[in-house]
């Protein structure tokens, strides 16, 4: 397990792509955005102060997001430069994963909100604020 995160550190999220996304109707998908904003600040603390102030939370808040989906396929590969040979990537069906587009809006999609590590995802989510 000590290289897990060195290695996780080098996986390259290629596309996610959620089936049968419904938005936030899932139950349970803004008690989890409110949990997971809550929990923020832990992990902010250490990044950068500035973006605790109250402005900056109140703009961290509406670039956040909870969506549902029925499915959610993810295809990730290695970064090549860790690699001996070409990898291909590979399609993960996966329950949780987050994204940003284009408007720099941060989407955490859920497939089951009542089996998310809130640990793990307040942190993933805070790094990609």
């Amino acid at each position: 397990m000590a290289g897990s995160e060195y290695l996780d550190s080098h996986i390259e999220v290629l596309d996610v792509k959620p089936r049968g996304s419904n938005g936030n109707t899932l139950p349970g998908c803004e008690k989890i955005r409110k949990m997971i904003f809550a929990k923020l600040p832990v992990f902010l603390r250490g990044l950068d102060r500035h973006r605790l102030k109250e402005p900056s939370i109140r703009l961290l808040w509406s670039s956040f997001l909870v969506r549902g989906c029925k499915e959610l396929e993810v295809e990730k590969r290695l970064n090549p430069r860790y690699c001996i040979s070409p990898m291909h990537p590979e399609v993960y069906h996966v329950s949780a994963e987050v994204t940003t587009d284009e408007n720099a809006l941060v989407i955490l999609w859920l497939t089951h909100p009542d089996r998310v590590n809130m640990h793990e995802y307040v942190k993933r989510v805070s790094l990609s604020l």
